[in-house]
């Protein structure tokens, strides 16, 4: 199962989630939820707003895990 790697992206940043959400221009609703539920996955929008933003690539923000 693919997941979503924001909140420890978030945190090894050093920011915070309201610092997070207000640099991507993503929603407050959208950007709290990434960073709380990892199995929430971003659509393409988000991923890239949040790539060019923190200089990042897709993988820095999802994992795969192998469902047993």
């Amino acid at each position: 199962m693919v997941i979503n790697t924001i909140k420890q992206f978030v945190d090894k940043l050093g920011i915070t989630r309201y610092q997070f959400y207000k640099r991507t221009g993503i929603s407050k609703t959208t950007a709290y939820a990434l960073y709380e539920d990892f199995k929430r996955i971003p659509d393409a929008e988000t991923i890239d707003r949040i790539c060019n933003t923190f200089n990042c690539k897709p993988g820095d923000l999802l994992d795969y895990v192998r469902e047993k």
